[in-house]
């Protein structure tokens, strides 16, 4: 069988000669190989992100292929693997995020889209075992009959559609609290792109007081105030309360577009200036919105990690916490290889798990590298589908599209205060 590795924290020497984990090291250089008695930061690193790709059913089956790759020199049994994991804690995680994210600006085609370093944002849950302690420190929604889950709120990076941040909490703490979290982690001037969950005059006001600016989907959840300014697109989204204590409002301008079915769908901007951000602009740059939702089906159905194996909520968030870390070493491995040819910001998760995967069970080297070799092509192909006769079946979900926002006329107090707010700033 083709020797994996020369490595593990108590090797001498520094080199992976397998070509899947020398391709990872290389991405990894953050993580030296620092002499330890069984799991050295570089080698656990490796294995976590092995087994956030592997397709095995079990956690041990996973910890087994990525152990048979790493060779001998590293630890043996899953229990010792998951305690020097627990050890590390949550520094190891954001060590390497820290630097996957500085990776993904190292490519500065795919850094900004017409001059803009666009973020999207949007959440989601994923299931856990059912156990007690799930059930108590994680939570389960109020569906009937639903399975402990954990809300995963995703940052990703849509000029190469890389995950850049993500926050895990219960999973009914709401998806705006993972937004404030992650705030910081965004560059500055970044135009963060969200969907109508995430309208709030608290969330969104943060964004532009930090700096970035926001495009969000407006809908009935939005109370918005007209007739502020001469200007028919600008409206005011004012915090709640009463008063004088309710504060500054928060100012967007309104971008009207149509969707593909002809339907009308109202943004919201606080990039005010139109040509620095046209309307037809930010109609592109939401339906690249849609790069988040495509991660998070990767995560659940690609990688099939809709339902995570850990069975205790400390677990279970740190398999959560490297299965998005494997999605930024995955998108990395795949836009370092990619033709120069191809789109590279349609490069496919799907055509990469399955090199890494087919590569790591390889037998010698020679074959390894052919299967890396195929990242050269992995983008998405044409989705486009033939006419069907029975093209309406019945969908899990099939959720009414929302509403438009709710517009008023502002009344003469909120005009004097809106005065007195703008006499403020100027």
């Amino acid at each position: 069988m083709f020797r994996a590795s020369v490595g593990g924290g108590a090797a001498m020497s520094t080199r992976y000669r397998h070509p899947v984990l020398a391709a990872m090291s290389g991405l990894l250089v953050v993580l030296p190989p620092r002499r330890a008695r069984r799991w050295s930061a570089l080698s656990l690193a490796l294995a976590a992100l092995l087994m956030s790709w592997d397709d095995g059913p079990t956690l041990l089956d996973r910890f087994m292929s990525a152990r048979a790759l790493l060779g001998r020199r590293c630890g043996g049994t899953y229990q010792g693997f998951a305690k020097a994991l627990a050890r590390h804690g949550a520094g190891l995680v954001r060590t390497l995020r820290l630097h996957l994210a500085g990776l993904i600006r190292g490519h500065p085609d795919l850094w900004t889209i017409e001059g803009w370093m666009l973020f999207a944002i949007d959440a989601s849950r994923f299931d856990l075992p059912r156990t007690l302690a799930n059930d108590t420190v994680l939570g389960v929604p109020s569906r009937r009959g639903s399975l402990p889950q954990i809300l995963a709120t995703m940052l990703v990076h849509l000029g190469s559609g890389v995950v850049w941040d993500w926050r895990l909490t219960h999973c009914n703490a709401g998806e705006r609290r993972g937004m404030l979290a992650m705030l910081a982690s965004l560059p500055r001037g970044a135009l963060l792109v969200a969907d109508a969950g995430f309208v709030g005059h608290e969330c969104l006001g943060a964004v532009v007081k930090s700096g970035r600016h926001v495009l969000v989907r407006l809908a009935g959840n939005a109370v918005l105030t007209t007739g502020l300014t001469r200007r028919a697109d600008i409206v005011a989204l004012w915090p709640r309360g009463r008063g004088e204590a309710r504060g500054a409002p928060l100012v967007l301008r309104v971008v009207r577009v149509r969707d593909r079915k002809g339907g009308e769908v109202v943004l919201g901007t606080s990039v005010l200036d139109k040509q620095r951000l046209s309307d037809a602009q930010a109609a592109v740059f939401y339906r690249l919105r849609w790069g988040v939702e495509v991660c998070y089906r990767s995560l659940k159905q690609t990688l099939r990690r809709r339902k995570l194996l850990s069975a205790s909520p400390a677990r279970a968030v740190r398999e959560l916490h490297w299965v998005m870390l494997g999605m930024m070493v995955l998108g990395l491995l795949t836009l370092t290889r990619l033709s120069p040819r191809l789109d590279r910001r349609r490069w496919s998760v799907a055509a990469a798990a399955r090199a890494v995967r087919h590569a790591a069970r390889a037998r010698t080297g020679a074959v390894a590298r052919r299967h890396l070799s195929t990242l050269r092509g992995a983008v998405c192909g044409d989705n486009r589908r033939a006419d069907k006769q029975a093209w309406e079946w019945p969908h899990k979900k099939n959720p009414k599209p929302p509403g438009p926002p709710i517009l008023r006329r502002a009344t003469r107090a909120e005009v004097a205060r809106w005065r007195s707010f703008s006499r403020r700033r100027a």
